[in-house]
């Protein structure tokens, strides 16, 4: 009798399949769950080079009118893209150009991207504790708030105005950048 021995047995492709699979599946699943990461860390790059955008922007805004907004009884004023029409014209159309900033493919709504502006000094007593416990400021930036030194915890006029711009890069799981600055008159 003459055996054929020219190819593989269903069973041998079988089994390398099957140990195939389990060397591969683990692959896989990393390199998607690497994917996601990169994903996550480019946006995260995209947003802060969008908000550090938006403090040299506000910069160059008109500070009295800014100064004017920022009233009892909330003492603060945010800013997005659906507001720029408190501005003053000229800085009506700067901040249009900050809120229509695309970075690396990433564009944030007015539901991810907001400047907040508050007064630099604060009273301990009455204004700090209220931007706190305000419930319309997001959280991160409220966390930024608290972390003020007390130091700057006084009522005092100054010529100096707190910038948070907050930008929420990321839905799932929910990702958030804030960063801040002080502009001077």
């Amino acid at each position: 009798m003459i055996k054929n021995n020219k190819g593989f047995s269903i069973v041998e492709l079988l089994a390398v399949i099957l140990i195939s699979s389990i060397i591969i599946w683990p692959l896989m699943t990393t390199l998607v769950g690497n994917v996601e990461v990169n994903r996550l860390i480019q946006d995260r790059r995209s947003s802060v080079a969008i908000a550090t955008s938006a403090l040299y922007g506000v910069e160059k805004m008109n500070w009295d009118a800014i100064d004017g907004l920022v009233t009892a009884p909330d003492y603060y004023v945010m800013i997005d893209s659906t507001t720029c029409g408190l501005l003053a014209a000229e800085d009506k159309i700067l901040c249009d150009e900050i809120f229509a900033s695309i970075f690396n493919n990433l564009t944030l709504d007015e539901d991810h991207y907001q400047i907040y502006f508050y007064d630099f000094y604060l009273d301990e007593n009455t204004v700090h504790q209220s931007l706190i416990n305000d419930g319309d400021i997001k959280q991160k930036v409220r966390d930024d708030i608290s972390a003020i030194d007390s130091q700057y915890l006084i009522d005092e006029e100054s010529d100096l105005l707190r910038v948070s711009v907050w930008a929420q890069y990321s839905d799932d799981p929910v990702k958030v950048y804030v960063i801040s600055g002080v502009i001077l008159k």
